[in-house]
């Protein structure tokens, strides 16, 4: 009975210090400016629309900052390839989201009428560090969010009925 609530007491001032210690670590390094939610988490285009919207959500106390930038997606030998895109466009691309606000971003079509296939795409939204940010790297860490768009082909056009009938 000795032994055991030895380890017991010292398994409860393990516990003990690791809360403290927890406790002091969270106090030593500075709060995130703000908490980044964005809506829907993927986004398609379809063939009579111009353009589609996201919604960025900002659940903090202090304004919050971010760039959006828009890549053609593939994959290749397993991993995802990004290039340029000249078929849509991010609006805007620096935007600032107020403390417990919203900010819409849209993206647009550049070229009329849909693909003749569907096309993918990656938007990536990248959180600003804060003006007023420590030169701490481990305190201005970025999040990123990266979210697939799809720009969606028109339907295949019905063949031509044949005019009258045949075999007669």
């Amino acid at each position: 009975p000795g032994h055991h609530h030895r380890v017991l007491m010292r398994s409860t001032a393990a516990r003990a210090w690791l809360l403290v210690a927890v406790a002091w670590l969270g106090a030593s390094f500075p709060a995130r400016s703000g908490d980044l939610r964005l809506e829907p988490v993927s986004l398609s285009l379809h063939p009579s629309e111009d353009s589609t919207t996201l919604w960025l959500s900002n659940t903090g106390d202090r304004p919050l900052q971010a760039h959006a930038r828009l890549f053609s997606w593939s994959q290749q030998d397993g991993g995802e390839v990004l290039g340029t895109t000249d078929s849509l466009a991010v609006s805007p691309p620096l935007l600032q989201v107020a403390p417990h606000g919203r900010q819409r971003l849209r993206l647009v079509r550049l070229r009329p009428g849909a693909p003749a296939t569907e096309t993918a795409h990656r938007l990536i939204v990248e959180e600003l560090p804060a003006h007023d940010a420590p030169t701490d790297p481990g305190a201005t860490a970025r999040r990123r969010y990266s979210i697939p768009v799809f720009t969606l082909p028109a339907p295949p056009q019905a063949p031509a009925q044949l005019g009258g009938r045949l075999g007669r």
